[in-house]
Formats: C-alpha cells, sequence, structure tokens
C-alpha cells in the first residue's frame, strides 16, 4: 500500500511541473503556438496533480492500517 501512497505523491508532484512548466512558457514567449501548447500542459498537469492527490487520498487509510498492523 506503501508504494501506491508514494505513486501519488509523485503524480501530484509531476502533475505540479508540467502544469507550472506551461504557466512558464506563457511568461517567456508569446504567440499563438505557445497559448495552445501551454494551456495543453496546463490542463494535462492540474488533471495529474487532481489524480494524485484523489490516489493519496484514498490510500492513506489503508497505510494507517498497515503501520498499525506492523506495530501490533
Amino acid at each position: 500500500m506503501e508504494k501506491k501512497l508514494l505513486s501519488g505523491k509523485s503524480s501530484m508532484a509531476l502533475g505540479l511541473f508540467v502544469a507550472l512548466f506551461g504557466v512558464n512558457q506563457l511568461f517567456l514567449f508569446s504567440s499563438t503556438v505557445t497559448y495552445v501548447v501551454a494551456a495543453v500542459f496546463i490542463l494535462l498537469g492540474c488533471a495529474s496533480a487532481w489524480a494524485g492527490f484523489k490516489s493519496f487520498r484514498h490510500h492513506i487509510p489503508y497505510v494507517e492500517e498497515e503501520a498499525k498492523q506492523l506495530d501490533g
């Protein structure tokens, strides 16, 4: 279960990176193609971060339960 929790964290980090890369492109270049590509990066990054957050939130109780079983 801990592996799935870490997968959710990494998905959030990657999504945030891609979304912020898209925002960065908006400030560096100003062409129509850049706006389209940046919008795609921002949307995909936000979707990935949201999916990672949902996965992370879903697996937290299972990881806590697993930790209690290992301790006790």
